[in-house]
């Protein structure tokens, strides 16, 4: 049985319908950037054209961004279907290598390729995989001819200088009666060991099964060995029936571990000689698959949510409505005969689950591709889509238009602005948008993959870029005692930032304080004991744009200190435990901002006999009360004792402060029958 093609190969068959199309639009030249309905900081002159570069070959359908040289400023990476371009002579997977110059001009491409064969369904991923300090690439191979075995990922170990070598392929079809046909890959650390793992969205195909259950959506993990090589493919069903066409890894519970979340292409399966269609022709709603992480990198079966529309091509994670939870972006109605909304809002519950879609309708027609984040610096997520054809003027591929809808900071999204990007050969057929910050000015600018090109918008939104960063005193505090917040929001421009700070952690809020003199404070008292991780949020004025200071740890101490008495490692509950063999008393000091030296109490009551413990050991007569700090006693090993039968120890320890008043307090007791 041939597999289905997943909605990228929607635009190859699109790209042959009317190539003569682009000489309508020839004389553009360039990019024409023209907003429909422009907003305060969204308008015409919001993003300014850096031109096109040659990706080297046709059937660009992937790109991934990030500095491959080390030199600070971020590359671009793209994958042709054929390295020879034409795919004539040469169909291995073609990689095209874009450096940039720091000022958001790319430099012509160097080429490479994979040991495996491409198609149109392509992606790269750029990271350190095997912590060298030095990024690789990531690539799928789709497979050309009709071997299954075709099918793999390859890794191409990078030199740090933006070279990379030679690739070194895995497969992804090792299960018997299993065909897998491969989507969008991504990278993340699924188990926690500090190395990227791959995932891969994947259309399964198991003949051996009968409809409607031989055509699933999945998804292929393959996790990092910590040398750069990957483990076995291990394969997820994702929920849903004729593929799944990206993917994406995202802490969606907040649990501190990533989750996977599949685009499936449909929700539910049509009749065997259509898999996504009713009899009748209806497409079947198209659907999210959630598999929530177990933080070893196995994962939950999936649940699967409503995608908002029909053949879902993309997905992006961003926190829309500021509270903390990670809200869902997807792209529907990639294909010949859809039209209507464009770009879904599934918003987060905290918990791995998400509210019901949203559709906004993004002003064009055929998105192929979304990304989340800051564009126009007002501290709320924004939006970009990126559409294959432009409303009432066709839709071969010659008509793209980027729509960029504003984030209101609740969840919600404004009215889009459309920016046309009808342009020469080189523009044809766009299909991928990147945010990325290609000239280090603190702004995200968009980065478009076409058909045979990549290209840039550079971000000029007037907004300048800001740096918060924020501070504690006195840090540690003592419980009960405020400590100060100092957030600085700094700018390379003239001026002084003006607005507020909000100081968070986690998803609740600390308070928000008004910059004076780009200065925000504020004193809390409410902290528990422990460690706390603060951030600050500047809100952004219309001169400076929004940011978020790095994280900050502020260590809250216990006003007195706290003791624990155990056996055997473990504090019992209640304190009292039955032993037959060997015991070890310890003693645990948690840290505490008391400053004054203690008096130490500690003894043991063995059938009603009391010794003291003194520096010297133990004593049946009463000690004087020994002096020390509790530092000076933090995690002290008490004794090794085995218990004779018909015996009860009892462990007392005891802090007193200079007046004879206890501080802290704990008693253990064993008893052997």
């Amino acid at each position: 049985m041939d597999l289905p093609a997943p909605p990228e190969d929607n635009l190859i068959r699109m790209a042959h319908h009317r190539v003569a199309g682009l000489l309508s639009f020839a004389a553009f030249g360039i990019a024409c950037l023209m907003p429909l309905d422009a907003a305060a900081q969204l308008n015409s002159s919001s993003f300014s054209f850096a031109g096109w570069q040659i990706a080297g070959g046709n059937y660009t359908y992937a790109l991934a961004v990030g500095d491959v040289n080390n030199d600070g400023f971020a590359d671009v990476v793209t994958t042709n279907q054929c390295y020879d371009g034409i795919c004539s002579t040469d169909r291995h997977t073609g990689i095209s290598v874009f450096l940039n110059d720091g000022s958001g001009t790319l430099a012509l491409p160097v080429r490479y390729k994979t040991d495996g064969f491409g198609s149109s369904r392509q992606s790269v991923a750029i990271a350190d995989m095997d912590a060298d300090g030095k990024r690789d690439l990531v690539v799928v191979n789709a497979g050309w001819a009709t071997s299954p075995s075709e099918v793999s990922v390859s890794v191409m170990r990078g030199n740090g200088d933006g070279t990379f070598q030679a690739a070194v392929s895995y497969p992804l079809n090792i299960y018997p009666n299993t065909q897998v046909s491969v989507g969008k890959l991504a990278v993340a650390d699924l188990n926690g060991d500090g190395r990227p793992d791959v995932i891969v969205a994947d259309v399964v195909n198991r003949p051996n099964l009968t409809h409607p259950n031989n055509l699933r959506s999945g998804v292929s993990v393959l996790l990092n060995n910590g040398d750069g090589t990957l483990a076995t493919a291990v394969l997820y069903d994702s929920g849903g029936y004729d593929g799944s066409a990206n993917v994406i890894a995202a802490d969606v519970n907040r649990d501190g571990s990533p989750d996977i979340l599949v685009v499936n292409v449909c929700s539910t399966a049509g009749p065997p000689t259509d898999p996504c269609r009713s009899p009748n022709g209806v497409w079947a709603q198209g659907s999210v698959g959630v598999l929530l992480g177990n933080g070893d990198g196995t994962f939950q079966q999936a649940i699967s949510y409503d995608s908002g529309g029909i053949t879902p091509s993309s997905l992006a994670a961003v926190d829309l409505n500021r509270d903390g939870k990670l809200d869902l972006l997807v792209t529907n109605g990639a294909c010949f005969q859809c039209t209507g909304h464009a770009a879904t809002v599934l918003r987060g519950n905290g918990d791995g689950s998400f509210q019901p879609p949203i559709d906004y309708n993004d002003g064009a027609t055929q998105p192929v591709s979304i990304a989340g984040g800051d564009i126009d610096g007002d501290g709320r997520a924004d939006v970009a889509v990126m559409n294959y054809c432009t409303v009432n003027l066709g839709c071969d591929g010659s008509t793209g238009v980027l729509s960029v809808l504003p984030g209101n900071g609740d969840g919600t999204l404004g009215a889009p602005q459309l920016y046309y990007l009808w342009s020469t050969a080189l523009g044809y057929a766009p299909n991928t948008v990147v945010l990325a910050d290609l000239n280090n000015d603190g702004k995200p600018d968009l980065v478009i993959g076409a058909w045979t090109a990549v290209g840039v918008l550079l971000n000029q939104t007037p907004r300048a870029a800001t740096t918060t960063n924020l501070v504690s005193q006195p840090n540690p505090s003592a419980s009960g005692h405020p400590v100060t917040f100092s957030a600085t929001v700094s700018s390379l421009a003239p001026g002084s930032p003006t607005g507020t700070i909000t100081f968070t952690e986690g998803a609740t809020v600390l308070g928000t304080a008004p910059l004076v003199n780009a200065v925000a404070t504020m004193d809390v008292s409410s902290l528990s004991p422990g460690i706390h991780t603060i951030v600050a949020s500047y809100s952004s004025d219309s001169a400076f744009r929004a940011s978020v200071s790095a994280a900050m740890n502020h260590s809250v101490l216990a006003a007195t200190p706290t003791i624990s008495l155990k056996v055997n490692g473990q504090h019992p509950t209640p304190p009292v435990v039955t032993t037959s063999g060997p015991m070890t008393l310890t003693l645990d000091v948690g840290p505490s901002a008391y400053s004054a030296p203690l008096l130490w109490y500690w003894a043991l009551i063995v059938n009603n006999q009391v010794f003291y413990v003194t520096a010297t050991g133990l004593k049946t007569t009463p000690a004087p009360l020994a002096v020390a700090p509790p530092v000076a006693l933090a995690n002290a090993t008490l004794l090794n004792v085995t218990l004779p039968p018909a015996t009860t120890l009892t462990s007392v320890f005891a802090f007193v402060d200079g007046g004879g008043s206890v501080v802290a307090f704990d008693a253990v007791a064993a008893t052997r029958p």
